[in-house]
Formats: structure tokens, C-alpha cells, sequence
């Protein structure tokens, strides 16, 4: 987890106001499948005093974030998302260059 000051330094927003939106941030964003069951989701907008409501389909048609299953409820369904290894981890390589760094570095293990 990130203390509040790196926080601030990625984002420029207090623990707890930072809003879903990855990209805007320059960082991946990694969503579990099963808060698309929920029609809108809410979220903080950059402040802990302010949200925001949004269609969810909307949110991940403009997020565009890594879809996969995090929760055990998920899990236990299965039929879990099914991605080509190197397609993910060149997503994450675009994304972020500290994950490229953490993979390669697995890599060469």
C-alpha cells in the first residue's frame, strides 16, 4: 500500500479521494469483474468531501482497465478471464515502467 505521501506525489489527491481513473494518472488500473454487476458505481472525486456517480458501463468503456477476478466470491465462480501471459504483461509494461522494471526482474529469477 501507498503511504499518504506517495499518494500525494503519484496523484496529487489525500488518501481515500483518489478516483478510479488510472490513465489519468499515468498508472494502471486493475478492476474485478464483479463490480460490473452494479449498473453505476460512486467514487470520490479528488476530494473526501465530494463524489461522483457514473453509469459503470460508461466508466470502464472510458477507463479501459485491466479486467480480471480478485475477490474469493469471484473465484469460487471460476470461468475466470482468460488472457494471453505476454499480452498482460505488455499491458502493464505500457502502463506502468515500475511494473516493467518488477517483471523483468522476475524474469531473470
Amino acid at each position: 500500500m501507498a503511504t499518504p505521501k506517495d499518494v500525494w506525489d503519484l496523484t496529487g489527491t489525500v488518501t481515500g479521494a483518489v478516483p478510479p481513473f488510472g490513465r489519468m494518472f499515468n498508472m494502471p488500473l486493475w478492476v474485478d469483474r464483479s463490480l460490473g454487476r452494479n449498473e453505476s458505481i460512486n467514487f470520490n472525486c479528488g476530494l473526501r468531501t465530494k463524489s461522483i456517480t457514473m453509469k459503470y458501463e460508461d466508466w470502464f468503456k472510458f477507463e479501459k482497465p485491466i479486467y480480471n477476478v480478485f475477490s474469493e466470491e469471484e473465484l469460487e465462480k471460476g470461468d475466470l478471464p482468460v488472457a494471453k501471459e505476454e499480452e498482460k504483461k505488455e499491458e502493464v509494461k505500457k502502463a506502468d515502467p515500475r511494473e516493467a522494471k518488477k517483471l523483468e526482474r522476475l524474469r531473470l529469477r
